[in-house]
């Protein structure tokens, strides 16, 4: 797909720096439109970029102007920035009353999916263990408590003995005097 020409108007908004720290703005990052504020601008690819403070973090924003963005995920809608004004965004952004513009309506539910149900049906308190395959696995693996790495130094590695283990090392041990 071949880049869409930008008309030359436009062009020039996206060149220019249309706001500066303090101004306030509406934005929309991922889908979620939110009111804030300019903490930082900052010029990147001969566009510039803010840094816009929402109700609890700070999002790297770009511009949107009618059908044509600059940026990643964040976006300052500049035409209903403008509608606003800087007094109507100000009163918002304090008041935290963000409008419900996202991308889901408010009448709509989640879906009822038997999948998804079943996914959730577990407690916070419950952790499932993965499954694990006994058709492959070995029963009793040995692993060496002295391993070489590619360094060629040893490595050791913890073992936890139990009481026979114990005993049995402590007369390998003793009979080891003897030779």
């Amino acid at each position: 797909m071949a880049k869409q020409k930008l008309p030359a108007t436009i062009q020039k908004k996206f060149d220019r720096k249309l706001y500066k720290v303090g101004d306030y703005v509406y934005f929309d990052w991922l889908s979620e439109k939110q009111y804030g504020y300019i903490t930082k601008v900052y010029k990147s690819s001969n566009t510039y970029m803010y840094m816009v403070q929402g109700e609890n973090y700070r999002y790297p924003c770009g511009i949107q102007i009618k059908t044509y963005k600059y940026g990643s995920a964040g976006y300052i809608i500049y035409e209903q920035t403008q509608e606003l004004g800087r007094d109507e965004l100000k009163r918002r952004f304090e008041s935290r009353s963000v409008s419900r513009d996202s991308t889901r309506p408010i009448g709509t539910q989640p879906s009822k999916d038997e999948v998804r149900r079943n996914l959730t049906s577990t407690t916070n308190d419950e952790v499932l263990q993965p499954r694990k395959s006994s058709k492959h696995a070995p029963k009793n693996v040995v692993k060496p408590s002295n391993t070489t790495n590619s360094k060629g130094t040893t490595k050791r590695g913890r073992k936890s003995y139990s009481k026979l283990d114990e005993a049995v090392q402590k007369q390998k041990d003793f009979l080891r005097k003897f030779t």
